[in-house]
């Protein structure tokens, strides 16, 4: 079997289920980084945040605070570690293209949300092209 980009896409996605299951039973917060491949061998790079717990007050007063309509809370969590579950696969338009949000990076200010296009691609976006952008 040699490696294709195809394949490295799967294996990319397989990889990505696994280590976000992991995180949720560790409370760590992995990213996967750019793969590079040769037919026959790869190397990828892990990183991983941990995910500071809350305590029963602050779970309280965010569980208040959440905004109810989609920008806002585009906006609201950019800075976060991990992508809100009412954000994670959110379709999104931005230029004529649609995209689907899967990450959130806070160490990218500039573009600290990761999406995927229709076909396959990963980009990265401004909270506003987001906020705009979704359908």
């Amino acid at each position: 079997m040699k490696l294709t980009r195809q394949k490295m896409q799967e294996i990319r996605d397989e990889i990505n289920a696994a280590i976000k299951e992991i995180g949720e039973k560790h409370s760590v917060a992995f990213s996967l980084g750019n793969i590079k491949f040769t037919p026959d061998d790869f190397r990828v790079t892990l990183k991983g945040d941990l995910i500071k717990e809350k305590t029963e007050k602050e779970a309280f007063w965010d569980a208040l605070s959440l905004p109810n309509d989609l920008p806002t809370l585009v906006r609201a969590s950019a800075r976060d570690v991990v992508l809100p579950k009412d954000l994670q696969g959110l379709k999104f338009k931005v230029h004529g293209r649609i995209f689907t949000l899967n990450g959130v990076k806070k160490s990218r200010p500039k573009y600290p949300y990761q999406g995927i296009g229709s076909q396959g691609g990963h980009y990265k976006f401004t909270v506003e092209q987001v906020a705009k952008g979704i359908m």
